[in-house]
């Protein structure tokens, strides 16, 4: 179950529900009754080990021993809040879920049979999580004295190194089903559409597909591809037509200008308007807007023509430049400057002078552009290309510190200060998610570094 979570680009990734954290928590405390234990199917069921949790992609629990009627088994544990979870999930199509030997939920389905991809059938144990609440949120750690942070750091990096590994897999997974520039560049709209409108952008950069824009500019004549580029995104994303979205561009010419040249362009590439985006304005300020995060991508977008934007991101890290002058090369093609918004005809109000922020764009390299230069190594064999990501990684400055962060090192009496690079303040969630998040405090490899004189 946790270790299905998709890991999104834009942080904070998605926290887990109360029945998943009450179900966790049951299992790893053994929280019901042992005795007269049965699977969904009827036979007897002895818990001699419940495993120990597994912090990969894979089962929730590696080494798991169990008995199911006189059969001994010894493997590992997957959990899911749903018997469908299991499908949803795809484990019938991962190798990584072959070893499991029990399927624990909450609630089940008794017509869906599990299967693995090497078609063992898994047992089912229904786990009633009526018997004992979740405690309340009270953490031994408000209670340690003199912790030491630098030892501590050790452990942190530790979680940071298997925070980047994992996005750095699933990077690759996904390279392997895709398209290196097609992947780069829907995860550049995952960033931009931020958390709001993060599923509206992706399905945006999946119906206007990299190769299909590079097509149209290469037809287009170089002083009319920013018009064309706003053309197409405002069009296809009903921008152009929909009268909700009206009071968010202003000019009423240039629109009638960008809606002619839609026409035009849908009609000669057979392209069309999708009423399945929704785009979401309120709750954010007037810089978040999506109608400007997609002003900026065409700049971007602009700006990198006819190269294409992975290309020329992973021709940064292979060329051995330091950290300073990549970051400067990310500011220079990711943060559109101030005079764009005060130009520009589509927007009356213009805040800020740049649309990415830095806590942003340094959050950026964590998420995606990093790993997605790992996985490119990964898949061409190219170790230093991988061996510079990591180190990159490694010393990107301090991004944004989460409140759930700042909650963790108040607890400690530690200093926001402390936190350095991004790969500290990564590795410092991904820690918070695998104990704090799950009230399991007894687990917790951070005691030892306290002194509780």
């Amino acid at each position: 179950m946790l270790n299905c979570k998709i890991n999104h680009v834009c942080e904070p990734s998605c926290q887990l529900t109360q029945s998943e954290r009450k179900l966790y928590y049951y299992w790893i405390n053994q929280l019901f009754p042992l005795d007269h234990l049965k699977t969904s199917c009827g036979k007897t069921l002895s818990i001699l080990s419940a495993g120990q949790r597994n912090e990969l992609e894979g089962p929730d629990f590696h080494n798991a021993r169990i008995f199911i009627d006189d059969k001994y088994l010894e493997g590992s544990i997957e959990m899911h809040i749903k018997s469908e979870d299991w499908y949803s999930h795809k484990h019938e199509q991962d190798p990584n879920y072959n070893n499991v030997i029990l399927h624990v939920v909450s609630q089940n389905n008794p017509n869906i049979e599990i299967k693995t991809l090497a078609k063992n059938k898994i047992p089912t144990f229904i786990l009633d999580t009526k018997y004992k609440n979740l405690p309340e949120n009270k953490f031994k750690c408000e209670n340690w004295k003199n912790f030491s942070w630098e030892e501590a750091k050790e452990t942190i990096n530790h979680y940071a190194a298997i925070r980047f590994q994992r996005k750095c897999i699933k990077s690759r997974d996904f390279l392997l089903k895709t398209d290196a520039e097609q992947y780069y560049y829907a995860g550049l709209f995952d960033v931009f559409g931020f958390s709001q409108n993060r599923e509206a952008f992706v399905l945006l950069a999946k119906y206007l597909p990299i190769s299909l824009i590079y097509k149209i500019l290469k037809e287009t004549s170089p002083d009319q591809q920013i018009p064309t580029l706003e053309a197409i995104y405002f069009g296809t994303a009903g921008f152009l037509t929909n009268k909700k979205y009206s009071r968010f561009l202003t000019n009423p010419q240039y629109l009638q200008g960008l809606n002619r040249r839609w026409k035009k362009i849908s009609n000669k590439y057979s392209m069309t308007e999708y009423n399945d985006l929704k785009f979401h304005f309120a709750g954010s300020r007037p810089s978040n807007h999506p109608t400007r995060r997609i002003a900026a991508l065409t700049q971007i977008i602009g700006k990198t023509y006819p190269a294409f934007p992975g290309q020329i991101w992973i021709n940064q890290i292979i060329s051995g430049k330091s950290i300073d002058q990549i970051l400067i090369w990310a500011e220079n093609t990711f943060q559109q400057p101030e005079g764009l918004w005060k130009s520009h005809p589509l927007f009356s109000f213009q805040p800020g002078k740049v649309l990415v922020g830095k806590e942003r764009l340094l959050d950026l390299f964590s998420n995606h552009l990093l790993p997605f230069a790992w996985a490119i190594g990964s898949v061409k064999k190219n170790k230093l290309l991988m061996d510079n990501a990591t180190e990159i990684a490694k010393r990107i400055p301090k991004a944004a510190i989460y409140s759930q962060i700042s909650k963790f090192l108040s607890r400690l009496s530690i200093n926001a200060s402390k936190i350095d690079t991004n790969y500290i303040n990564q590795g410092v969630l991904e820690f918070i998610h695998k104990f704090c998040s799950l009230n399991i405090c007894n687990l917790c490899p951070l005691e030892k570094y306290a002194n509780h004189k």
